[in-house]
């Protein structure tokens, strides 16, 4: 019978040699390199590494027990979607992909937008009509220059419809979790969305400041004239609507444009550019009739968050910067009585642009170290 092993006491005749005078030698010391001398064992007590005795126990043994000091373990099934690790907009680049699966979700995203777009546009028109008892023609118009409150709610839910879009287009065209939409880990990274919000918060503030000395509002520059403060109780259901919806709507057109948009373009053609051009021209051609500077202003825009999302291997630094920049440009617009001419300003200066363009960069070079200094993931697990 053989002689049972026990791990805190004298190993096995088997598992050792003889000294002179009966006394065993235990089997990690000796061993050569690589050699198998039964199941792992543990060193007795005070022979680990770092505790007293610890000469008994050599640091080759110790990696060969456990390469790099400490057990690994392999990745989580969320984690092995992708067979080789893939940037943000290739990541839907997995085992079941087929040319069609991209164009198939953008046919589904935009039907389903179209749809929800138009339920809530019913809706809010039904609602006011019943609130008010006016003309139809009034409540449209309510959603132009005369905003309130519940028009700016029904534009705001009416562009966040876009997430639910895109989360069937993922589904259904791809068979893939709605999280690979967020980041490279395959879930929003909340942590990180927080931190970037408060920079981005920052940088608007600063830049506010600045763009007030060189850009005077009461001369027209930006397109708003005779100014007037509105109540608090006016501003205060503004600032309720603006805080609660308005993350949904910018977080929402990130998801489409920066998010399925870059993914789908991404899928077909393996530089992002192509998808970061593409996309950033159609975020700056659907907000309608605009002057030169305000596309320009746009377009830059667009493409500075395509390269924050690629950087950063998410959507949270991009979801931030746009977050930030409605909620504070709002804000102030709806202290003045300006929602609705902020919501269709189609002129801008060309100083504007740059204080605009430099604030974005600024943003996005300090939201890129910050992520490598971190070591964050910017890139899919294989």
């Amino acid at each position: 019978m053989s002689e049972p092993y026990d791990p805190y006491g004298s190993p096995p005749s088997r598992g050792g040699r003889q000294q002179p005078g009966g006394q065993s030698v235990p089997p990690w010391e000796g061993v050569p390199p690589g050699a198998s001398d039964g199941p792992p064992r543990q060193p007795p007590a005070g022979q680990w590494p770092g505790q007293q005795g610890h000469e008994q126990w050599p640091q080759q043994q110790w990696q060969q027990q456990w390469p790099g000091g400490q057990p690994t373990y392999p990745p989580s099934a969320a984690q092995r979607v992708h067979t080789e690790p893939q940037p943000y907009h290739r990541l839907l680049l997995t085992p079941t992909y087929s040319w069609w699966r991209p164009v198939l979700g953008l046919a589904i995203f935009g039907a389903t937008f179209a749809v929800l777009t138009i339920g809530v546009t019913v809706a809010f028109i039904v609602a006011d009509l019943i609130r008010t008892g006016g003309p139809v023609e009034a409540s449209i118009d309510r959603f132009g220059s005369e905003m309130d409150p519940l028009s700016l709610l029904a534009t705001n839910l009416g562009l966040a419809v876009a997430i639910p879009a895109v989360v069937l287009a993922m589904v259904v065209a791809h068979r893939m979790r709605p999280g690979w939409l967020s980041s490279v880990v395959g879930r929003l990274r909340w942590g990180l969305l927080l931190r970037m919000s408060v920079l981005a918060l920052t940088m608007v503030v600063l830049f506010t400041i600045v763009g007030s000395w060189l850009i005077p509002v009461d001369d027209g520059a930006l397109g708003i004239e005779d100014i007037e403060v509105v109540s608090l109780s006016t501003w205060l259901g503004f600032a309720v609507v603006i805080v609660l919806t308005t993350p949904l709507q910018a977080a929402a057109e990130e998801y489409a444009f920066r998010g399925y948009g870059m993914q789908a373009l991404g899928a077909l053609v393996r530089t992002p550019w192509v998808g970061a051009i593409v996309t950033s021209l159609a975020f700056a051609l659907a907000h309608g009739t605009q002057n030169w500077p305000l596309f320009l202003d746009r377009l830059a825009f667009g493409l500075i968050a395509c390269w924050l999302v690629v950087r950063t291997g998410g959507l949270e630094a991009a979801i931030a910067m746009h977050v930030m920049n409605n909620v504070v440009v709002f804000l102030i617009s709806a202290a003045f009585d300006e929602v609705g001419d902020t919501l269709q300003v189609s002129a801008i200066p060309w100083i504007a642009v740059i204080i605009d363009v430099a604030q974005m960069a600024v943003f996005a070079l300090l939201a890129d170290r910050y992520v490598r200094r971190r070591g964050l993931a910017t890139r899919s697990a294989a």
